[in-house]
């Protein structure tokens, strides 16, 4: 009795402790009513997020036994920022997380320290509505057991098991509740009420729930699923599988069982054929739209794996005709894995594979539209943004597929389709761009071209040398760094200069020592208070060896500043890595100093000096750049961003405000 009765009290204060948001946040109306708007307040003063950055808010809520999302922009009022939210006539509970870049992995969150921001959602006449004590049971479960996935660290409960039976019992007091009416909810309480017990349990609780004739298709699936795997009961799991598949032959677990056969056990693409043009026979794309549930995923996937093997098969035609079916997601990732991958790695002749492009292309146009990345991201504005981005990468495609194929009219189109905002803004489109229009007999729009791309701080050091020919062929013979720096965006490089200023660290190293590409021993405790530039590579990086053309620049700058040098060290590469790196830098010509990480004693992988950088940011990623003086790091950064004269002016700003201390 007295265990009873504390965990009521434990119930009555994890009640009462979500009437109050927390001292961070507050709603107007302070009871809100389901159907009404709800205004919410966040007190950025005392937010833990970043004050310089977007703060958004995810508002969750639980209606007819369903969590719904949405997102919003906080927008600031007074000392507070402020977002309004609709709430569903259904809704009984409702949830919020603050957050910072995107949803599904954000930069930075507020969930309440883990406790998580709760709003009580009453009726009129202020009384707990039918759902509200079933949400807050499965609120602090884990995503998969019936939470909001993502809301809270971890994959354990929040609340004991006796807090999590009282709300459980309290939600079936209510009129018309029964157990069956939120299956996959009741049995994910009941495991996590009764622990190890629930397994010894489980068979009762099953025919209790069986008994009841309204149970849907997914009830169904969901005893089974526990059959299966909780209680490795294959035989009743079969029976069960069969009842589904004979009252439901073209229902959701047919179709996916149907989808996973596609490519289960088929050794062939004609296999891979023949396995989704019957599935898609049974389950038309057309008669799924007429009702659309949360299985979009399968028809994305059937038509990515039958593209693929029509693709390899050289059956261009019979992918042609399944467009009509196909969303701009779908199609864009059928275009980027055939179209993109075969171009990249030449494995079809251009000119064979430029119509299928072009088809695909002009589909994708006819679509840009169709929001079929909403699901996606957190908002309509963020998933049509993501669609012109990829279109954009397509379109890129198409001038590289056109250029390769010798269609240079064609490639010069496709630049005509670019935003404003791309036009200029990629180095090596830049390049081709400048070949292409000398190849046309079109000469005079050659300096035009090579001024918007130093403006937009996107030139090749190929690029840079046409420039100079082009200003002195005009019988200039000075001037030519004035004009030169006269180009250049001042917008442009302020920001750059401040993204550098804003990264510069003061961080401790440890000394290392790595062999040259003599066999000589090269040390860090050896540069004193040289300013040294590390750039981690691999030979298997594409970033890193985009990054090349840049990085000469800056060897080439700095060749004769006795205060600044560079080494490339190769890392996490295999085999006899030292003679690939060898090769590899007398095929391409680089001139550059080479060491070679060393081997990591406790995982044998050619990551020793990496390995202790990696941990100081958190990441292992490559390309990776890090600028040291007097033993210590003071620079670094990851990744490539795609313009060999950006790079350059990154770097050469860190290096010259190193040079300029004290």
């Amino acid at each position: 009795m007295f265990k009873y009765i504390l965990a009521s009290l434990m119930l009555l204060f994890t009640c009462a402790k979500a009437q109050v948001i927390s001292n961070r946040t507050s709603v107007v109306p302070q009871k809100p009513i389901p159907g009404k708007p709800l205004e919410l307040l966040y007190n950025a003063r005392l937010s833990p997020l970043d004050k310089a950055k977007q703060v958004k808010a995810a508002f969750y809520q639980f209606s007819d036994y369903k969590w719904y999302t949405d997102t919003a922009f906080m927008e600031a009022q007074d000392s507070n920022l402020k977002a309004t939210f609709n709430l569903l006539p259904g809704a009984s509970f409702a949830a919020v997380k603050f957050y910072q870049g995107n949803l599904r992995a954000p930069d930075s969150s507020d969930n309440n320290s883990e406790k998580g921001f709760v709003v009580r959602i009453t009726s009129s006449k202020g009384k707990r509505l039918p759902g509200a004590a079933l949400a807050e049971a499965v609120f602090k479960l884990p995503g998969y057991s019936g939470g909001i996935p993502g809301y809270f660290a971890g994959n354990s409960a929040k609340l004991s098991a006796d807090s999590l039976a009282l709300l459980l019992n309290e939600e079936l007091k209510q009129k018309d509740s029964k157990p069956s009416r939120f299956v996959h909810y009741y049995l994910a309480l009941q495991r996590a009420i009764k622990g190890l017990q629930f397994k010894s349990d489980a068979p009762a609780i099953l025919n209790m729930l069986l008994e009841d004739k309204d149970l849907t298709e997914d009830d169904l699936v969901e005893i089974q699923r526990v059959k299966q795997f909780d209680l490795k009961d294959e035989a009743g799991a079969a029976k069960l599988r069969t009842d589904i598949l004979a009252k439901y032959p073209n229902g959701k677990f047919a179709r996916l069982e149907a989808f996973q056969g596609i490519i289960k056990d088929a050794k062939s693409n004609e296999q891979i054929i023949a396995n989704g043009e019957a599935f898609l026979k049974k389950f038309p794309i057309a008669e799924w739209r007429k009702h659309p549930d949360n299985q979009d995923y399968i028809y994305y996937g059937a038509y990515r794996n039958l593209a693929i093997a029509y693709f390899d098969s050289g059956n261009f035609d019979a992918l042609i005709r399944l467009r009509p079916d196909w969303d701009f997601k779908t199609e864009d990732e059928i275009y980027r894995w055939n179209v993109g991958r075969a171009y990249m790695h030449k494995t079809v002749e251009f000119k064979k594979l430029q119509p299928l492009a072009d088809s695909l292309y002009k589909d994708l146009l006819t679509k840009i539209n169709d929001g079929s990345y909403s699901t996606d991201f957190d908002s309509k504005v963020q998933a049509q943004d993501n669609a012109y981005e990829q279109l954009k990468n397509r379109t890129e495609d198409q001038i590289n597929i056109h250029y390769l194929a010798g269609d240079y009219k064609g490639s010069l189109a496709y630049f005509e389709m670019l935003r404003p905002q791309d036009k200029f803004a990629n180095a090596d489109l830049n390049a081709i761009h400048v070949d292409m229009l000398a190849k046309t007999d079109q000469k005079q729009l050659i300096q035009p071209l090579l001024e918007n791309s130093v403006r937009a701080n996107a030139v090749t050091p190929a690029m840079f040398n046409r420039l100079k020919e082009v200003y002195e062929q005009h019988g200039n013979t000075e001037g030519y760094d004035n004009y030169l720096a006269s180009l250049k965006s001042a917008d442009k490089m302020s920001q750059l200069q401040a993204t550098v200023k804003a990264h510069m660290l003061n961080k401790d190293i440890m000394p290392f020592a790595m062999e040259d590409s003599n066999g000589n021993i090269v040390r860090s405790t050896d540069w004193g208070d040289k300013i040294v530039v590390i750039d981690f590579w691999a030979t298997w990086c594409r970033p890193c060896i985009a990054a090349f053309p840049g990085m000469q620049m800056l060897v080439d700058k700095y060749a004769k500043d006795p205060k600044v040098d560079f080494y490339f060290v190769g890392t996490m590469q295999f085999g006899d890595y030292k003679q690939k790196v060898k090769d590899f830098m007398k095929r391409e010509g680089w001139r550059f100093k080479v060491l070679h990480d060393g081997i990591n004693k406790k995982t044998g992988e050619e990551d020793e000096v990496f390995s202790t950088f990696a941990k100081m940011f958190n990441s292992s990623g490559i390309p990776r750049k890090v600028i040291l003086k007097d033993g210590i790091m003071r620079y670094t950064t990851e990744g490539y961003g795609g313009s060999p004269s950006e790079l350059e002016d990154e770097i050469s700003y860190a290096v010259e405000m190193l040079k300029a201390e004290k």
